[in-house]
């Protein structure tokens, strides 16, 4: 990652994952490391303002953002083209599945989704 310019390291991460290994890893590298955690029942607009914000900052230093398995990271992307970038729905669905979207799926992938779903209708901009 540092040797690709990535400045920060964004970990999306449901509460209470241990993440010391990575945190000390990716600051051992001189690249800053971010965690945030989420669940379908924490999601909300003033957090998708702060990953808003945290991209739009570090789009010049070089971002990474990843979780353990695309169940999270995916929709807070989708989430971010719907309001950061000023998608419609298709248009973001379509980037956000090029970055794991699979909002077909059961389980935490479905929850996240759904909750998601009720974000925005909660929050039409």
């Amino acid at each position: 990652l540092k040797s690709n310019r990535v400045g920060t390291v964004v970990n999306i991460r449901t509460p209470g994952d241990d993440d010391e290994a990575e945190r000390k890893e990716t600051e051992a590298r001189g690249m800053r490391y971010v965690a945030i955690e989420v669940t379908p029942q924490n999601l909300s607009k003033e957090g998708i303002d702060g990953f808003i914000k945290l991209i739009r900052d570090g789009a010049d230093k070089g971002i990474f953002v990843y979780d353990r398995d695309g169940s999270l990271a995916a929709p807070i992307w989708y989430l971010y083209l719907r309001w950061g970038e000023f998608l419609d729905d298709d248009a973001a669905q379509l980037r956000a599945r090029s970055l794991g979207l699979q909002n077909n799926r059961d389980g935490a992938q479905r929850e996240m989704w759904l909750a998601v779903q009720k974000l925005l209708s909660e929050n039409s901009r």
